[in-house]
Order: C-alpha cells, then structure tokens, then sequence
C-alpha cells in the first residue's frame, strides 16, 4: 500500500490527480506477465482528527470502507478497470466504487413486458452481497422474479443479480450472485405489455402466411412467437402485413380485427420456436386502435401490481 501526501490542492483536483495516476499504473501493468489489481481512492484529510484518518487508511487497506461514516466530498475510488480481469473481480469492483462513492443505481424487471425501472442505493457490501433500497412496485416484482437488473453511470455493463432476500418494512433487499448484462437489458424504445389473452396472429409475406402468437406489443412494435420455419431469417429487413383481433371495450362488439403494415427488424429460432419483431410502419388506420389497448393494458397492470404490493405489505 502507497500514499501519496499533496498540499494545497481541492478535492476535484486530487480526484483528477488520482485518475491521471491510475491510468499510469495500468498502463504498466497491462505490459507485465503478472498483473495485480488496483484499487485507488483520492482522500481529503482536511479538517479531520490525525486518529480518524489512521482509521480510514487502514479501513481502505482491509476493503472495509463504510460510505455512511465518510461525507462524499472527502472520498472517492477510482475506478479503472483492466480488459483482462474476470466478471467476478472486475463487477465486485465496480460495486465497491459505487458503494463508496454513493454513486446511485436503478433497478430493471420486465413485468407482463412492462418495463418497471426505478432509483436505489446500495446501503452495504460484503464479500458476497449487496443490500439495496427499493420503491415498492418494484419490491413487488422483484419479490415474483427472485432477480433484477442494476444500472448505474458507473457501470461498463448493466449487472443482473439474484433477489435472496426482501425486507418489506425497511424497504431493503440483498442481492447476490452477480453476472453481466451481455446487450442492453431494457433495448426498446417504446413501453411494451403482454396481452390480457392469447392472442392468434398472422404474418403475411409475398401472400405466404405465418401464423403465431402475440409475446408483447406497444404503439410501434410488436413480438411475435411462431412455429419453427427453415426460412424465418429471410424475412429481415422485409415488409409484412399483420392481421390480428385485439379486445377493444370501446367497439360494439368488445373487439376489433386489425390489419396492420410493419418491417421485420429481429427473425430467430431457437429449439422449440421462432421469435419475430417488426416495427409498425406510422400513420396507419388503425394506430389509434393500437394505441387505445397498449394504454388501457398498461394501467390494468399497473393496478394489478399495486393491489399484489398491498397484499404482499400485509403479510
């Protein structure tokens, strides 16, 4: 362990001075055949006690940092991670600068293809977990998933965890069992729902026809599962039409049939099915339709989450 005394200097340059000293030190390491790791944090000792910051140096020495006990302004981890560390090692350290900077983070479910996706902090870190705040939809989620997504501006990558345990008083969580997001875990533009039913739909190419089933649906897309089709991937980038019945309490018979022009952007087969997105092409004759359900759907969901968080608060 190396400290480095500056005189004179405000926190923001001392922040700068260590960055620029990080990116020194992995510059040479990354050259050598063993490469250790790491961990550099700037320090403002103004204005403390010769004895609390002994204490803080060594707490820095153990990686036993307590943010709570230390104002954001006196210290701050430099993050720099090598390309060749392991997921474990390289997230574990992204999670200790976020903790010790009191960086905050957002927590990501998909729930009936709504997207629930709310601010959190993380309270405390060990070894092997983290203990998060959760606003109270999302605790509901989490609580049917046993996983969630975390985002932060200091992450390189979104980070997926396992949800081991929910304090619903507190409004607490411990997340542990960490891994990458490989690709962005919310990569849509528009808010999508499932459907209140299964929902039959055709797709309709050169008058070739695929049936499938509706996965989820906004105003501009929709995802559709289908059979397996040796040709599924030559549909990329084409024009289709789409014939679909949607429930519409508005029409006088409760649903309304849908004929709808859309471009194929995602064609892909696994084992069992294939999977098919296209975009909707804009100002159709029924895009108010369209519009109508992924609104009504949405806030039915909405309150079938917060009826399942009144409940589960009650227990």
């Amino acid at each position: 362990m190396y400290l480095t005394l500056f005189e004179g200097l405000d926190f923001e340059t001392i922040k700068l001075k260590a960055s620029t000293i990080q990116t020194h030190i992995s510059t040479y390491t990354s050259k050598q055949k063993i490469k250790p790791v790491t961990g550099l944090y700037a320090f403002d000792v103004n204005d403390l006690e010769l004895n609390n910051i002994l204490e803080i140096i060594a707490d820095i020495s153990n990686e036993n940092i307590s943010p709570q006990n230390i104002a954001t302004q006196k210290l701050y981890r430099i993050i720099n991670l090598d390309n060749e560390l392991d997921d474990i090692r390289a997230i574990d350290m992204l999670l200790q600068a976020t903790f010790t900077n009191k960086v905050p983070i957002k927590l990501l479910n998909i729930y009936k293809g709504l997207c629930i996706n709310t601010s959190s902090t993380i309270m405390k870190k060990t070894d092997q977990e983290i203990y998060v705040t959760y606003e109270q939809l999302q605790g509901t989620v989490m609580q049917f998933e046993k996983e969630t997504v975390m985002q932060s501006s200091n992450f390189t990558k979104d980070i997926v965890a396992d949800v081991t345990y929910i304090d619903s008083k507190k409004k607490l969580a411990i997340l542990k069992n960490f891994r990458f997001v490989h690709g962005s875990a919310n990569a849509r533009k528009y808010s999508r729902v499932t459907c209140s039913q299964r929902t039959p739909i055709s797709i309709i190419h050169n008058k070739n026809t695929l049936n499938g089933e509706i996965l989820d649906i906004s105003m501009n897309s929709v995802a559709i599962k289908t059979r397996l089709s040796p040709n599924i991937e030559s549909l990329k980038l084409t024009d289709v039409s789409l014939n679909f019945t949607l429930p519409v309490s508005s029409s006088e018979n409760g649903y309304m049939k849908l004929t709808l022009t859309a471009t194929v952007i995602f064609a892909v087969c696994d084992e069992s099915f294939c999977k098919v997105v296209v975009n909707l092409k804009e100002d159709q004759a029924n895009e108010s339709i369209l519009m109508e359900y992924v609104y009504n759907r949405q806030k039915k969901i909405i309150v079938e989450l917060k009826k399942q968080t009144a409940m589960l608060n009650k227990i």
